[in-house]
């Protein structure tokens, strides 16, 4: 009996030996697992304040960009109101300075009916002395506006589609309204003018180089016609590239260049009539004609 109840207490010590040691093990398992969820949440921390400082860098960007095409956008809103006003202000101060020019040409053929052989010759001289001086004045224009043209390019390419819509309707109202109106006025001159010729020149006046004059600018007028036919404005506004913008601009100051001459050789044939009569008053038309800007 003895025996057995010695062996039954060497069974419960080994039993409790392994449960000890079962014990331990858990527990040795149990905090590694912890370690490892805790660096987890430590690895996922920082990801977390990682990500959050890359999304408010981008947030940050974004912002700046936004800001960036809004100048963009206003300096160009402003460009563009700014040229619209000067095309308005342009024309008006042509129509102005035409109505001066020739209010004081009437008040002057009114003052002095009879002219002098020197005053004739003295007119003569004026005359070509315009002549080159708006040839030559043309010229330098035109060279100054092809180079600020090249220069808006690359400013036209960052427009908006607004932007290129309303390029395109003040292009078309350019073409179909101020240019029409333009040679409207020239042509109506042309034949006022050509009908005063006709009529000294049936009564033995020599209108030689009045008819070479008004030839010139029905010429003139021809070509600016022409070029104004030329000029292609498309009918969607987001289609205009830069190298269209362009080519509307350079057509545009070529046909209003044409027109301006027209309109000198106009009055260099008006005042042929009046060395050719050498009395004026009431003999020769009015110049009213106004060219357009673009």
């Amino acid at each position: 009996m003895k025996k057995y109840l010695g062996l039954l207490m060497v069974l419960g010590l080994a039993i409790s030996y392994v449960g000890i040691a079962h014990a331990e093990d858990n527990e040795n398992e149990g905090g590694g697992l912890n370690l490892g969820l805790g660096q987890m949440r430590q690895d996922n921390k920082v990801n977390r304040d990682a990500f959050k400082a890359q999304a408010e860098t981008l947030k940050q960007q974004r912002q700046g960009m936004n800001q960036g095409i809004q100048e963009a956008e206003g300096g160009m809103d402003s460009q563009i109101e700014n040229e619209r006003e000067g095309l308005k202000s342009g024309n008006q101060a042509d129509i102005v300075n035409m109505k001066a020019q020739n209010k004081a040409a009437m008040e002057a053929l009114k003052a002095n009916p009879a002219m002098t052989q020197a005053e004739k010759d003295a007119l003569k001289a004026k005359i070509e002395s315009d002549r080159t001086a708006l040839k030559t004045e043309i010229k330098t224009r035109m060279d100054a506006f092809k180079t600020e043209v090249e220069a808006k390019k690359a400013t036209f390419k960052a427009t908006t589609l607004a932007q290129r819509s309303d390029f395109r309707k003040n292009a078309e109202e350019m073409k179909t309204q101020r240019f029409a109106n333009a040679v409207s006025n020239l042509e109506a001159i042309q034949a006022k003018v050509s009908a005063k010729i006709t009529e000294l020149s049936a009564t033995g006046i020599n209108t030689t180089d009045a008819q070479t004059f008004l030839d010139s600018s029905v010429k003139n007028l021809a070509d600016a016609k022409a070029k104004i036919a030329e000029i292609v404005v498309p009918a969607d506004g987001s289609t205009i590239t830069a190298d269209q913008f362009a080519a509307i601009k350079l057509t545009a100051r070529d046909a209003r260049n044409l027109l301006e001459q027209s309109r000198q050789d106009l009055k260099s044939s008006i005042k042929s009539l009046r060395i050719a009569t050498g009395s004026t008053e009431g003999s020769t038309p009015e110049n009213n004609a106004s060219t357009t800007q673009q």
